[in-house]
């Protein structure tokens, strides 16, 4: 068998004794012409078809003495576009590199996002889960256990999140509307968060059916809004709601607390 063929980019591996076998590229298929055609049948090139694409396939049996210099002088002869098509496969591969590159960076970034997603309901749930509207709650549950978050999903956390965020700041602007009939205790600031989250512990169905445990209809949203504003920018609030709203119970449901 000659020396395998210098035939633009091909990259040949032996199938079979004297014959080669390469991946068609598009610089080759500058070649595989009407014009290309009569020049390269007659070196033993041929074409396979693959499951996946086209082999450009060489036997040397049926190849021409002078192959090679046959093949050189077509390639002269398409040299401008040959070389064009090198260039133009060179930036592709440039090209594709840097769009590899975004994805992983893009993948990298949405992963990154999941994560911090899945933390911030998480972490809403523990503080303000009792003071959301149900509705609201059942979202930001069904979202922390999905398999897989979406984009959509992000913006519905948000717009929940945000929802639960003015109904907040909605009470953090009325704490002055507070108003009890007995004075506010003056116990120690812990007494009183763990009074409030006491009582709130004790309503986990918002005061809505009349059972003396918890708190009354009058206090328990303010309640829940206390429970989950404390450590937050309206802990101060929270803390002097608490102290307002927890006098009414310091004789019956805060005793253990009073002493």
């Amino acid at each position: 068998m000659g020396a395998a063929p210098k035939l633009v980019d091909l990259t040949w591996i032996e199938t079979v004794p004297g014959v080669l076998a390469a991946p068609a590229t598009q610089q080759f298929w500058l070649l595989w012409t009407p014009a290309g055609k009569p020049v390269l049948r007659p070196c033993g090139i041929s074409i396979k078809v693959r499951s996946t694409g086209y082999d450009v396939v060489w036997n040397a049996a049926s190849a021409v003495v002078d192959y090679q210099d046959r093949l050189d002088a077509l390639q002269a002869s398409m040299a401008d576009a040959i070389a064009q098509r090198a260039r133009q496969d060179a930036y592709d591969i440039v090209v594709d590199a840097q769009r590899a590159e975004k994805r992983a960076a893009a993948e990298a970034l949405w992963a990154k996002t999941v994560i911090e997603t899945r933390r911030n309901i998480d972490r809403q749930l523990a503080t303000l889960g009792s003071f959301m509207a149900e509705a609201d709650r059942l979202i930001l549950e069904r979202l922390s256990v999905k398999e897989t978050i979406y984009q959509t999903d992000v913006d519905e956390m948000t717009k929940t999140l945000r929802r639960v965020e003015i109904k907040s700041n909605r009470f953090a602007r009325d704490v002055a509307k507070v108003v009890r009939d007995r004075a506010p205790l003056e116990w120690s600031e812990d007494t009183i968060v763990a009074a409030c989250r006491h009582m709130t512990g004790l309503d986990a169905d918002h005061s809505s059916e009349p059972n003396n445990v918890g708190w009354d209809g009058k206090d328990s949203p303010w309640g829940h809004w206390c429970c989950a504003s404390f450590g937050s920018a309206n802990h101060d609030a929270a803390v002097g709601v608490a102290r307002k709203i927890l006098a009414s119970y310091q004789d019956t449901q805060l005793k253990k607390f009073a002493s």
